[in-house]
């Protein structure tokens, strides 16, 4: 008797711990997402989407028709007109200048329309590959960067380039590819944030204005791929926007890197008024590896 008491008591205890979370969708009222990260050396380029509630599926059709498009530069007129979307995506023809703050006006149908507004970073990085080293295992790569005196934050990024075989075809491809560092100039450690990823984040607060060398490694079997044929490795530096930096550090906060999703609870509206996404520019330099 007294093992079914305690049976019957723990799952009372069990249900007493339950919690109903609720998802009220009836009162959702979905926004324009905008998907816009631009660099200073090619035209602005604006995806556009739609929101959805938590417990519906997402659209599957792109957005097409006109909108209504304003885009201003240091508070002065570029553009006010009404551009056909097609399939969800836009070219403005301008690209932006360094050291200048663009503002983005959009309106489509019967959503709120949205405003945003971001500055271009006023330098371009410098990067040079300083010595490459290759053995049985890994490549090492000695990276040298020369920073300014303003403060920077930087976007690190790996791409494989090659020709792989489709059918009886060569065909141009590319890959991330992984790389790792002990280097702690990056977000907590490069191995926290990095290892097994393409990409990092950093900011030059420890050594601003000064030149320093940054150690990679690339593990060789991550090159081999099948019907694959690796050529170079392009190593991407961006300066990024304060609100870029700020957007992908919030990102980062919310998924596994640091503990799960959701660990945090972060703003991830971006810099989008009556909307959801991001209206972003950076200054990058590629430097391209040859194997």
């Amino acid at each position: 008797m007294k093992c079914w008491f305690y049976i019957a008591y723990g799952l009372v205890i069990m249900t007493g711990c339950e919690q109903s979370l609720p998802f009220d969708s009836e009162g959702f009222e979905p926004k324009l997402v905008i998907n816009s990260f631009n660099s200073s050396d090619s035209f602005m380029q604006i995806g556009v989407s739609t929101s959805t509630s938590t417990l519906k599926t997402p659209t599957r059709y792109a957005l097409n028709g006109k909108c209504n498009v304003l885009l201003l530069k240091n508070n002065l007129l570029l553009l006010s007109d009404s551009l056909n979307l097609v399939n969800g995506k836009l070219q403005l023809p301008f690209q932006a200048s360094t050291g200048s703050i663009y503002e983005l006006q959009l309106g489509y149908g019967a959503f709120p329309s949205i405003k945003a507004k971001d500055s271009v970073p006023v330098n371009v990085p410098e990067l040079y590959l300083d010595t490459l080293v290759s053995n049985t295992v890994y490549y090492t790569l000695k990276l040298r960067v020369k920073d300014n005196s303003a403060p920077q934050k930087y976007q690190f990024q790996t791409v494989l380039h090659g020709k792989e075989l489709v059918g009886t075809d060569s065909v141009l491809t590319s890959y991330p590819l992984p790389f790792s560092s002990t280097d702690k100039i990056f977000i907590s450690t490069i191995r926290t944030v990095a290892e097994n990823n393409s990409f990092a984040l950093f900011s030059d607060e420890l050594w601003n204005g000064q030149e320093r060398i940054i150690d990679l490694r690339i593990i060789k079997e991550d090159l081999l791929r099948p019907d694959f044929k690796p050529e170079y490795i392009e190593i991407k530096l961006a300066n990024l926007s304060n609100n870029m930096y700020n957007y992908y550090v919030a990102s980062l906060q919310n998924n596994h890197v640091y503990g799960g999703p959701l660990s945090s609870v972060t703003d991830l509206n971006g810099n989008i008024e009556q909307g959801l996404g991001g209206f972003y520019f950076y200054t990058q330099t590629i430097l391209r590896v040859d194997l």
